[in-house]
C-alpha cells in the first residue's frame, strides 16, 4: 500500500452505503479492513526508517573510527620522517 497516495479508492470505502443495516455493517467490515491495511503499512515504514537510522548511526561510527585511525597513521608518518 502506498501511504502517500492512501484514498477513499484505495481503501476501498469510497462507494459504501449506510442507508441499511447491511450496508452499514458492510462499510465497517470495509473500514476495519482498511484500518488494518493502514496500520500494517506504517508498521512496515516504521520498522523501515529504524533500519535506516541504525544504518546511519553505524555510519557515523565508521566515520569517526576512520578519521582517527588516519590522524594516528599521519600523526606516526610525520615522526618517522628525516629530521
Amino acid at each position: 500500500m502506498n501511504l502517500a497516495a492512501s484514498n477513499t479508492t484505495q481503501l476501498g470505502i469510497k462507494d459504501i452505503s449506510i442507508t441499511s443495516t447491511a450496508g452499514a455493517q458492510t462499510a465497517l467490515d470495509q473500514i476495519d479492513i482498511s484500518l488494518t491495511d493502514l496500520n500494517l503499512a506504517r508498521g512496515r515504514t516504521g520498522a523501515l526508517q529504524n533500519r535506516f537510522a541504525k544504518a546511519l548511526g553505524n555510519l557515523g561510527v565508521s566515520i569517526e573510527s576512520l578519521t582517527a585511525a588516519h590522524s594516528s597513521a599521519m600523526q606516526t608518518s610525520q615522526r618517522n620522517l628525516p629530521s
